[in-house]
């Protein structure tokens, strides 16, 4: 699909008329979506959800907290939900994309692309399974999801939702009692548009963000649990430059790269190489777990002194690096940790220029400069441009691009906070973000009395804190009561890309020679919340990541007021894997208690290999035959 770019010059004189159509809805114009062409129109789903999935969907009709059940077209949008959820977690892609239109997108982030048209969505499902455990038979997903808040409405031939999902999986690692060799808990929120095809309900449009930590019925951030802490792993390094090139073989590129660290981003806890041996802290042991956490709060001072009332040892007081404040703490064995709490001050940074945008071909030139100056506003911190998109009372704004523990802004003064929240996550001026944005693969489809709009948003960051973040962007415009455009929906999530082999980073693990002892500072004290169990093993899952202690004894190595934790990355094959980095001079130690041999050791539905990386750091790398 061909692409087109437009630069602010070339539609500059477009923008008086956008404004009188899009702002306040001027009878002389047509909205800009007029242009667009609606779908055509499909027949009624034949293929069956699987009915033997292992895997099962849940929708409760109480969980409806907006719309009417007793309406047939209500319960029929919730029909068509479940049944595309349980095609999902069943594998099955043709009874999916039965349920789809002609037309369909999804900004899915289990996929980490914009998929457009039935072809696209068929090809991209088997993808997203994959980050989910095969059931006992080989096939379907050992999973369950379950809806929450669902809030459902229609409006002639097209319908809305907007609802959350708890989803989990192996609740036991009992052979007995078989559902997963992992368990594993996960929220998202999904937004979805339908159309009435045939009679039928069918999925036009979807975008989801998972990984959240925020309590829906609360109304507010989850205390504990999955994804309720954030955490980024360092590996020390002597020589910067080297161990770039060594990781870069099997992650790509960094997403950050200064004199004395690189960062990678790994679409949850980033992986960092770091040349200052955190004040002594961390030296490089060669074949040992050298590596350490850094977790993230909110407020230093205040969570230092919780954690020192609860016993926690602090090996420095609280030191700045940059304008961030951080200090180091150990746990009851002596493994060091990092506590940091970022700060993002507001220098005097010149404003950013307007974004170029990149359109699929066919694109209006009115949604082109509607979302340039949607984009600019955002980018510039204009609260005043941003609600003059059409904000109404009516309008709801999600985004979990910066913040996974906030949930769903409505109406303009829930926006405008929601606005300032995210907006304090970056480093700014009153000029705006420091950063620079690029919008690609614009389109545009019309739904119903109004479209649907989306599109791919870059940001680059160059202030204290530089950063490379894509983010999908769905925005879905209505007329309001007065003939006017709303900007009713607008839904963003980060999206990770991965640019070279290693797509996450799988576990990292701490050793412990008192495993009950570290259980219960990391899930209380430090409020990480339930793990589950592995053999001398337990595992408390962040984003995309799971932050594990084991078993170990002070005879391999464990040393206290040192960094002794390791990383596991996952490749496609461990036996490529042990070739090429013997190629590039690695070694294979073998550590009793995290491998049982100098070479690939088989877990039953994982193989590992223990190996050094360019400095002598011990990481894993691990393949999995169960997914």
């Amino acid at each position: 699909m061909s692409i087109r770019v437009l630069r602010p010059v070339l539609v500059a004189a477009l923008v008086p008329c956008v404004l009188a159509i899009t702002l306040v809805g001027c009878s002389a114009f047509r909205p800009w979506w007029h242009e667009l062409k609606p779908a055509e129109g499909g027949s009624c789903p034949t293929v069956a959800p699987p009915a033997d999935a292992a895997g099962r969907v849940t929708f409760d009709p109480s969980e409806l907290v907006a719309g009417d059940a007793s309406n047939s077209d209500v319960r029929d949008v919730m029909d068509t939900i479940v049944a595309l959820h349980q095609s999902w977690i069943g594998a099955d892609a043709a009874a999916y994309v039965d349920r789809v239109t002609s037309d369909v997108t999804r900004l899915t982030s289990w996929s980490g692309g914009i998929q457009s048209g039935p072809e696209e969505v068929a090809q991209g499902l088997p993808g997203e399974w994959g980050f989910l455990e095969l059931a006992p038979d080989g096939h379907t997903r050992s999973a369950r999801m379950t809806i929450r808040r669902a809030e459902v409405s229609v409006e002639g031939q097209t319908a809305k939702a907007l609802y959350w999902v708890d989803m989990a999986s192996g609740e036991t690692t009992s052979i007995a009692n078989h559902v997963s060799d992992w368990a594993y808990g996960n929220r998202g929120l999904i937004l979805q548009a339908f159309v009435k095809e045939g009679g039928c309900w069918k999925l036009s449009h979807e975008s989801d963000s998972w990984w959240l930590a925020y309590d829906p019925v609360a109304k507010m951030p989850a205390k504990s649990g999955t994804a309720s802490f954030l955490y980024d792993f360092t590996y020390p390094v002597n020589d910067l430059a080297r161990a770039v090139r060594f990781y870069s073989t099997f992650l790509g590129q960094p997403e950050v790269q200064t004199p004395t660290y690189a960062a990678f981003d790994m679409g949850g806890p980033r992986l960092v190489l770091d040349n200052t041996g955190l004040d002594g802290f961390a030296p490089v042991r060669p074949g040992l777990p050298n590596g350490y956490n850094t977790i993230y709060v909110d407020d230093l001072a205040k969570t230092v002194a919780r954690l020192e009332a609860a016993g926690t040892k602090f090996l420095t007081g609280i030191r700045h690096r940059g304008p961030d404040l951080y200090t180091i703490g150990s746990d009851p064995a002596g493994n060091v940790f990092v506590l940091m709490q970022r700060v993002y001050p507001v220098g005097d940074q010149p404003a950013r220029g307007t974004p170029p945008v990149e359109a699929v071909d066919g694109t209006p030139a009115g949604v082109v400069a509607t979302v340039r100056q949607l984009a600019s506003a955002w980018l510039h911190t204009d609260e005043r441009g941003v609600m003059a998109a059409g904000i109404g009372n009516d309008s709801r704004w999600f985004d979990s691009s910066r913040l996974n523990n906030r949930g769903i802004d409505r109406g303009p003064n829930g926006i405008r906070d929601g606005l300032a929240a995210n907006w304090n996550q970056y480093d700014r001026s009153k000029s705006g973000l420091a950063a620079s944005m690029t919008i690609r693969s614009l389109r545009a489809k019309r739904f119903g009395a109004g479209a649907i709009v989306t599109y791919q948003r870059e940001l680059s960051g160059q202030g204290e804190h530089p950063f490379k973040q894509v983010a999908f962007v769905t925005h879905i415009f209505e007329k309001d009561a007065e003939g006017g455009t709303q900007l009713a929906e607008t839904f963003i999530t980060k999206m990770h890309q991965p640019t070279g082999e290693v797509g996450n980073l799988d576990y990292v693990e701490t050793p412990e020679p008192d495993l009950q002892a570290a259980r219960s500072f990391y899930g209380d004290t430090m409020s990480f919340g339930k793990p589950y169990s592995d053999e001398s093993w337990y595992g408390f899952w962040s984003i995309k990541s799971v932050f594990g202690i084991y078993t170990a004894d002070r005879a391999e190595g464990v040393e206290a007021g040192r960094a002794n934790s390791s990383a596991s990355l996952v490749v496609n094959s461990v036996e490529d894997t042990h070739a090429k980095l013997e190629s590039m001079g690695s070694t294979f130690p073998v550590i009793p208690s995290i491998n049982s041999r100098g070479a690939t050791d088989d877990e039953g539905n994982y193989l590992t290999l223990l190996a050094t990386d360019s400095e002598g750091n011990a990481v894993v790398f691990s393949e999995y035959n169960n997914y």
